[in-house]
């Protein structure tokens, strides 16, 4: 069971569905909206693959397949920080999972040693995945009509205290199995989905050099640490890639992996090298974070001011959002700093905790001019002509136009109402000071009907 979206899927369960199949089972994979969770459809195990945002909704799902009999295995990057909880609604629980380990589950489930239960269920230990099935194998659980996603590499190098990807191993995949990978995606565009894409730059150079000669269009998402030089930024260019998802992360704190001190560095730095790699690929979109320690109103106008400078064609704005199973999260736990007790606003768009140089309050108020200013009129027509004047691609420009234009149209007529709401809720919880453990374990309240949710 995952979670549907717009564009693409999740490749964990297509990816379990591959090994599940490979011992002689039958499996099926289901991205869809929690109301359209097919709950007849005959099965003996049902795997749930759940963010924090969606576990209680996911626990909701859980209890109605256990009524049923059914055995129900959870994990996903909520259970890797809550495992206590997470066994709490389901048979079994992986915080991480490698081949070995579920093919010996599915075994033991077929041979009778582990059986669906009504009580608390057990937790799994497993190693990390270390091989990934080939795309051609993953494709038909995948789904059709999304982009298709590819990994190169597997875990991060990076131990940034707010990801929840902040523990585990990197790992390079063999060049030759990517490079089938790529051979057999037949659409004229995919993504690769790496937590930091190009951390290796000699196993990453020679991947890209052997996919010249496919011409395949692909993004990626990767750190800018990693494109400081014009011959990486070539070999870029000319082995397809045509857009990039930046993790600037944030424009006060200092993480390694971007290669700037931003205590020290001038905003024209980033201005600077976002121009150069500006000259060879032509989408950027550029992440941040606010709600961190060092955070004040200047930065909010600072943000505003690297997207109105630089040569970005689109920068998004997240809440800080402190996943359970981080040493951000243990932090701010320990410290008082957490006010919510509903896993729902886990979702970098609520504020869940309380800044350290600002109101909550505050907060909403410069987050929601910040973003009027992201979205007004005049700056979104600014960036769709200085594109078309670098690049003279109308049909990329036109495509740059209509995405812009969609998430001004979804900020103004959604977000926007939405967070003047929770501003009211979240000022609230605030106001009652920290939270206890037991307050933030959403098994302690009980579970409603699922919700339809779609994530992007």
């Amino acid at each position: 069971m995952g979670l549907a979206s717009q564009h693409v899927n999740s490749l964990m369960l297509p990816i379990l569905a591959v090994w599940t199949e490979r011992l002689g089972w039958h499996a099926r994979v289901s991205f869809a909206e929690f109301a359209d969770v097919d709950y007849a459809h005959p099965c003996d195990v049902v795997a749930l693959s759940l963010y924090t945002f969606l576990a209680p909704q996911g626990y909701a799902v859980a209890r109605k397949f256990r009524q049923q009999g059914k055995l129900v295995i959870i994990g996903g990057p909520h259970a890797k920080g809550r495992l206590d909880e997470v066994r709490d609604h389901a048979d079994l629980v992986f915080d991480r999972c490698d081949e070995s380990a579920w093919c010996a589950t599915l075994r033991a489930i077929e041979s009778g040693v582990i059986v669906a239960a009504r009580g608390r269920g057990r937790f799994v230990p497993s190693a990390e995945m270390t091989r990934v099935p080939p795309y051609r194998a993953i494709k038909r659980f995948y789904g059709t009509g999304k982009i298709p996603l590819l990994l190169s590499s597997l875990g991060c190098p990076h131990d940034c205290d707010f990801c929840t990807d902040w523990n585990s191993t990197y790992r390079k995949r063999e060049v030759d199995d990517v490079i089938e990978d790529v051979r057999a995606i037949q659409a004229p565009f995919f993504i690769f989905c790496d937590p930091n894409f190009g951390v290796n730059r000699r196993f990453t150079s020679e991947l890209l050099a052997r996919m010249v000669p496919l011409k395949k269009k692909y993004m990626m998402e990767t750190s800018l640490a990693w494109l400081l030089h014009d011959d990486y930024l070539t070999l870029l260019r000319d082995s397809g890639c045509i857009g990039i998802e930046l993790g600037l992360e944030s424009l006060t704190t200092t993480y390694g992996k971007n290669g700037i001190n931003k205590r020290q560095a001038a905003l024209h730095q980033i201005v600077e090298r976002i121009a150069r790699i500006k000259r060879y690929i032509p989408l950027i979109q550029v992440n941040i974070l606010l709600g961190l320690d060092n955070d004040t109103a200047e930065t909010f106008r600072a943000v505003a001011d690297l997207y109105g400078r630089a040569n970005i064609d689109t920068l998004v704005p997240f809440v800080v959002t402190p996943f359970p199973g981080t040493p951000f999260f243990d932090r701010l736990r320990t410290e008082g700093r957490l006010f919510e007790t509903d896993w729902r606003h886990f979702n970098c768009a609520h504020l869940v905790l309380k800044p350290r140089q600002l109101s909550v309050p505050a907060f909403y108020d410069l987050y929601i001019d910040l973003l009027r200013q992201l979205h007004a009129p005049g700056l979104l027509a600014r960036k769709v002509a200085a594109h078309l004047r670098q690049y003279r691609n109308v049909k990329l420009a036109l495509i740059l136009l209509a995405f812009l234009l969609a998430r001004a149209w979804n900020t103004v007529r959604h977000h926007l109402p939405e967070l003047r709401i929770d501003k009211r809720r979240a000022a609230r919880a605030a106001g009652t000071g920290g939270i206890s453990e037991s307050a933030l374990d959403p098994a302690l309240r009980p579970v409603d009907a699922p919700e339809t949710m779609v994530a992007s």
